[in-house]
């Protein structure tokens, strides 16, 4: 094993948290205040319980692109680690690597749709 690789994986996990807090921080808000009080309620909770009022109310396209880029960070490092561990002979390292990349992609990529 390389000098980075546990070091790239490990930045890449941690970062790849990020993104899945978002997802199901939302499905959480979505689903106790949706019923109450609509779209709007919805927000204002997210950005309330979840996020304890880091986002401000007009930038939310903002916090989005930064999630984003977090999500692409952690992808960036996730993939590089698993171009570092290609000589290894563990496959539970590899196997572990790609998981964690391909969950990561996925909670990025509905990030990415969220703000389209």
């Amino acid at each position: 094993m390389k000098k980075y690789d546990k070091l790239f994986l490990i930045i890449g996990a941690l970062l790849s948290t990020i993104p899945m807090y978002h997802f199901f921080g939302w499905i959480y808000v979505w689903n106790k205040y949706y019923e109450t009080g609509g779209r709007e309620e919805v927000s204002r909770r997210f950005n309330e319980d979840i996020f304890f009022n880091l986002i401000p109310a007009t930038d939310y396209w903002k916090f989005g692109l930064i999630l984003l880029f977090i999500g692409v960070l952690a992808g960036t490092f996730l993939l590089w680690s698993m171009m570092e561990s290609l000589n290894n002979s563990q496959l539970k390292v590899k196997k572990l690597n790609l998981i964690i990349f391909i969950v990561n992609l996925l909670f990025t990529l509905w990030i990415a749709w969220g703000l389209m």
